[in-house]
């Protein structure tokens, strides 16, 4: 086949039309470590504004004697601060709590597992984000009305029957259920188009009910952090040609 009808065939139909080369599910993810024993009330943070393998990233609510966090893939995707990577196509938003703890904790104290659900019910309640592309407002919502497809729920009992006397210790709690269709669909409001390089942000504050007074579960700042606030934005990546 001759080069010419080989590149009229290619641009004829399909994404050869619209000079793509390929698009595929792709998400850009970021997480911050949050410490919960000093209140969180009115307290801002920030999301997408560091790089995967960057320099070390403030935890909300860190003191002079927190270990520094550095940042890992786990993290987020993002390869540099604020920027988003690619030419994207955002139909989506999912944001949640996640805990990483591993052990139930000892029973009845600040880091038992058994006090973190109702914990994350008003957190989920009382948190506010704001995505910003560039300069434009994008969506300004509470972490409750942006589910998180796919995260456990339920409970799971662990420990000794020691733990168990005073409650099972709960493994973890989901933002909605767990559905890999169960996120903020912008779908029927408007997906939205991010050109490479644009500048991508996510901001929020915490409401007046979060205080320490209202927490049974908080593990110390001096400890490496175990509770993330994450956001998800569910996108399909664009390979231009």
């Amino acid at each position: 086949m001759n080069e010419t009808l080989l590149a009229f065939l290619q641009n004829a139909i399909g994404p050869g039309t619209l000079k793509i080369k390929r698009v595929q599910l792709w998400d850009l993810y970021s997480r911050v470590p949050v410490y919960l024993d000093a209140d969180l009330a009115s307290k801002p943070w920030t999301l997408f504004n560091y790089a995967a393998k960057g320099p070390a990233v403030n935890a909300v609510n860190g003191v002079a004697t927190s270990p520094p966090y550095k940042p890992t893939p786990a993290d987020t995707n993002i390869d540099s601060p604020n920027n988003n990577p690619y030419d994207m196509f955002v139909h989506g938003l999912a944001m949640d709590w996640q805990n990483v703890q591993g052990t139930p904790g000892t029973v009845g104290a600040a880091n038992d597992m058994a006090q973190w659900p109702t914990l994350k019910q008003a957190l989920l309640l009382d948190t506010f984000a704001q995505l910003t592309l560039n300069d434009t407002d994008v969506d300004k919502l509470t972490m409750i009305d942006a589910p998180a497809a796919g995260g456990v729920v339920g409970f799971g009992a662990f420990g000794t029957s020691a733990a168990l006397t005073t409650g099972a210790s709960m493994q973890s709690a989901s933002n909605g259920a767990p559905d890999a269709g169960n996120f903020r669909n912008y779908f029927n409001e408007g997906p939205f188009y991010i050109e490479k390089n644009s500048t991508i942000t996510m901001t929020g504050v915490f409401g007046n009910s979060l205080l320490t007074a209202n927490f049974s579960y908080k593990p110390a700042a001096t400890l490496a952090p175990t509770v993330f606030l994450r956001a998800d934005l569910k996108g399909m990546r664009i390979w231009g040609i």
